[in-house]
């Protein structure tokens, strides 16, 4: 059903999905790359996927999450987290996703993707995101291609009150956030206007996505971070 809904938000917005993106820009698979599910701290054959460990490593890196949550514990919980999927993923277009308790920073569950596309939906997940308290989780996620949030991230948030934050790390370093977003939001409407806009203007279709979420947060009062 997710997937379905993501499908139409990109025909709708007259945008590639993000499987398609990866193929325009070169992002395909080796044989070895869709074998590594499992956990493996060697860095995968995708050049375009390497993470720069070093940095992760780094301080600098891990203030990146300052601030990000509601308290300084679960700050560095989503930093923790986030290195342990970019050292798991590093040089592979795969995925990972960790569902945490956004007051205590517990892990509720723990996905490895199986695709290049995205993190499946698991039964375990889907209830979680039902049945939890309005904003009590946050989504941690990886994007090889170091891209912002996708709208099928974005549309997952609007359906579901329960998360408070959605995360993405890029193998990059990058760090996107999106929190207070009101559920109401015509997000197909703005974010076509908005993203055609910019890529008129002949912005790279990354850039034109974010500054397109930079707007629309802007327009409606809700947090969007890239660092």
């Amino acid at each position: 059903l997710l997937a379905s809904k993501y499908n139409d938000f990109c025909k709708a917005s007259g945008l590639p999905t993000r499987a398609e993106r990866m193929n325009v820009s070169g992002f395909k698979p080796t044989k070895t790359e869709k074998s590594r599910i499992a956990f493996n701290t060697k860095p995968g054959g995708s050049s375009s996927a390497a993470v720069d460990i070093s940095f992760i490593n780094s301080q600098k890196y891990v203030d990146k999450f300052k601030g990000l949550t509601n308290t300084g514990a679960v700050d560095k919980i989503v930093a923790e987290k986030s290195q342990f999927i970019l050292k798991n993923r590093n040089g592979t277009l795969y995925e990972e996703l960790f569902a945490i308790d956004a007051n205590t920073g517990k892990t509720l569950t723990y996905i490895k993707g199986k695709n290049i596309k995205s993190v499946e939906m698991s039964s375990k997940l889907e209830k979680l995101l039902t049945n939890s308290r309005e904003n009590s989780i946050i989504i941690i996620h990886n994007h090889p291609d170091s891209s912002t949030l996708s709208a099928k991230d974005i549309v997952t948030m609007l359906e579901n009150k329960s998360i408070s934050h959605t995360i993405a790390v890029g193998h990059d370093g990058t760090v996107y956030n999106i929190s207070n977003i009101p559920r109401n939001m015509n997000v197909i409407k703005d974010f076509r206007v908005c993203y055609t806009k910019y890529r008129d203007e002949k912005w790279s279709d990354f850039t034109s996505r974010d500054k397109a979420w930079k707007d629309i947060a802007e327009s409606w009062e809700f947090v969007y971070e890239r660092k």
